[in-house]
């Protein structure tokens, strides 16, 4: 079971494939001096979220992170050579994780 915090019930820790990933809500996210909604961390194992998104925006850049995670983890991200294919399979899998959310 994800730990979460009290204000939210965003996890703030999540086990993928046996490792611990960080998830954490910050008030600015950026990557390489752009602001973005989120990003993964490989060498900290850290997962950032944008405090702006609202909760739905937040689960759907949460899941997209996560399948970074995911495929850094299980080592996939080292079979795809191309970044705009990773983006492309996390932007994928945020769409069907939002689809599912919406019939919950």
């Amino acid at each position: 079971m994800p730990k979460t915090t009290k204000k939210s019930k965003f996890p703030t820790e999540l086990c993928i494939f046996g490792r611990t990933v960080k998830v954490e809500i910050l008030p600015v996210v950026a990557v390489e001096g752009s602001e973005c909604d989120g990003c993964y961390d490989p060498e900290t194992k850290t997962i950032s979220l944008a405090e702006k998104l609202d909760e739905e925006s937040r689960f759907r850049v949460l899941i997209h992170e996560m399948t970074h995670a995911s495929m850094d983890i299980s080592g996939l991200s080292e079979l795809i050579p191309d970044v705009k294919m990773e983006e492309a399979i996390c932007v994928n899998m945020e769409s069907l994780a939002a689809v599912l959310k919406l019939r919950a």
